[in-house]
């Protein structure tokens, strides 16, 4: 495998994502954590998520894991504890969250969980397929809409409301998520790339295969932040973390 990553503030005062990536001989495991902005200490949250969940995938029996397809489950339960139990210290809980993207590919075979509203793309033959769904409200709605529960000028009346997210780590009893059943098989040459929503609120999918296909990880990374760089030109521009590897 070959992998490059990239971190980019924006125009906020902090930096609420926070990433991990551990490798071993024959598999590599990567995660993304965007700690919520609307709720407290969202660095902190992100960051304990994502150690937490590189110290879980480290002590994982990978002998057992073809035979236990739900392994990424009980990490969930807890990271998601982790996060919700996290307090001052004066005692009084911390109301904090954050998104989780984790991948785990071994032997060319991809694993993966999400919680929230970044992305996990799988890049291949020059086209960009977004592999996990959102869990914010925007998704609510186009699922209410397409079973006729609400109507056309419900989902314009509540479309502003779309970005909150419906799910996250830390909120404790986490019941909406979305993991991968069974793995999907890797070819040579596909893509792995991992983004928190800074990248997607300025980059499309369609755009994102032709930035980086073709190059080298790190060139690829180097390209599509610079793109980003110009789209947000002027502008407000979120946390943006991506990592990217490639199936060799």
């Amino acid at each position: 495998y070959e992998f490059s990553f990239a971190s980019d503030l924006g125009t906020r005062k902090e930096q609420e994502d926070y990433l991990g990536i551990i490798s071993f001989e024959n598999s590599i495991s990567a995660c993304i954590c965007d700690g919520m902005g609307g709720l407290d200490c969202g660095a902190l949250a992100s960051e304990i998520a994502v150690n937490q969940l590189i110290d879980e995938i480290d002590n994982v029996d990978f002998n057992a894991i073809d035979n236990s397809p739900d392994f990424y489950l009980d990490i969930l339960d807890k990271l998601d504890n982790a996060v919700h139990q996290m307090k001052y210290p004066d005692g009084r809980r911390i109301n904090a969250g954050s998104t989780l993207v984790s991948v785990f590919i071994e032997r060319k075979k991809l694993r993966w969980l999400a919680v929230g509203d970044s992305s996990i793309f799988l890049i291949r033959n020059g086209s960009a397929c977004q592999i996990n769904k959102f869990h914010n409200y925007q998704a609510k709605l186009d699922d209410q809409l397409s079973k006729g529960l609400i109507t056309e000028t419900d989902y314009e009346e509540e479309s502003h409301r779309g970005h909150a997210l419906t799910s996250y780590i830390g909120i404790g009893g986490i019941s909406l998520f979305d993991a991968s059943k069974m793995p999907i098989e890797l070819e040579s040459e596909d893509i792995v790339l991992l983004c928190s929503d800074g990248i997607t609120g300025y980059i499309s999918q369609n755009d994102l295969a032709d930035i980086i296909d073709g190059y080298n990880a790190k060139k690829a990374v180097d390209r599509l932040m610079g793109f980003l760089s110009e789209k947000s030109r002027g502008k407000s521009q979120d946390n943006a973390t991506i990592i990217l590897i490639i199936i060799n």
